[in-house]
């Protein structure tokens, strides 16, 4: 749910909550006195969520309260959280829109492009929704984004210009954006022959394409596969692709694919480009 700009005269909060035990996961409580407050005798649980922008504390919980907060957003600094919180894996910025919203004046809390709640959040948290609060597919990027919406503005790794045809040899620009939580950390980018698929990264990181000789050859040449992302999480990287076909590899597409050295790692979705003239 999504409690945006909701700013009643005197004590007006996103969730106030009394007395009870709650569970709010992905919600989005902004521009209000206060974003979460719990009074004695509650037990809430936030997760994958942003409290952002409330004019008091995005985060309360008064003594006698029970409050964890995990893999959500809110402010540093002295407006950000009053009382004891427990939980791990949350994100703090400041500024006027760090989580980068459409509009919040005008009650649109939706995600735009660059926003650090995009790709943040947990997948595996056993209260994720199956939609956002549009009615949208959860997890339509690399993985779920935090707060009320799942947005669609920009995939983690994009191909500059309207389609991802490419003429076989010359340069392909490859975009990639893993959001501000993983700002000047460096990324290693792969490349296949074969396909989607899994490549085993190590601890548990997985990237989605199908390992071939390309891709070792690839993943051997620095120059090639390897960079460092900006401070607001994003690169621009310009690769070459085959002028002609390598004899030991399929024909077909080429896919790209790029993780973070982030703890944890970011791991992108897999992007094509296509080789027509490969083709019989």
């Amino acid at each position: 749910s999504s409690a945006a700009t909701n700013c009643a005269p005197n004590a007006a909060a996103g969730f106030m909550l009394t007395g009870v035990d709650a569970m709010l996961v992905h919600v989005t409580a902004a521009g209000n006195n206060w974003g979460v407050f719990a009074h004695p005798g509650t037990s809430v649980r936030v997760a994958n969520s942003i409290l952002w922008g409330n004019r008091t504390f995005d985060r309360v919980a008064l003594s006698g309260a029970t409050a964890t907060m995990t893999t959500s957003l809110f402010a540093s600094g002295s407006t950000g959280s009053y009382g004891a919180w427990s939980g791990s894996g949350n994100h703090t910025g400041s500024g006027s829109n760090y989580p980068r919203f459409r509009d919040l004046a005008g009650d649109d809390v939706r995600l735009l492009s660059g926003s650090p709640a995009l790709h943040a959040g947990d997948a595996t948290d056993p209260a994720l929704p199956a939609v956002d609060f549009e009615g949208e597919q959860r997890v339509l990027g690399p993985q779920v984004d935090l707060g009320a919406d799942e947005s669609d503005a920009v995939p983690a790794l994009r191909v500059e210009g309207p389609c991802v045809r490419s003429a076989a040899g010359g340069l392909v620009t490859l975009h990639l954006a893993a959001g501000s939580a993983h700002a000047h950390r460096p990324f290693v980018l792969a490349a296949s022959l074969s396909g989607t698929g899994s490549l085993p990264l190590g601890g548990g990181t997985v990237l989605p394409v199908q390992a071939d000789a390309f891709t070792a050859a690839w993943l051997g040449t620095p120059s090639l596969a390897l960079g460092q992302l900006d401070a607001q999480g994003t690169a621009s990287k310009v690769v070459p692709v085959p002028r002609e076909v390598v004899p030991f590899l399929p024909r077909g597409d080429l896919t790209f694919a790029f993780v973070t050295a982030s703890d944890p790692a970011f791991a992108s979705n897999p992007v094509i480009v296509s080789f027509p003239a490969w083709r019989n």
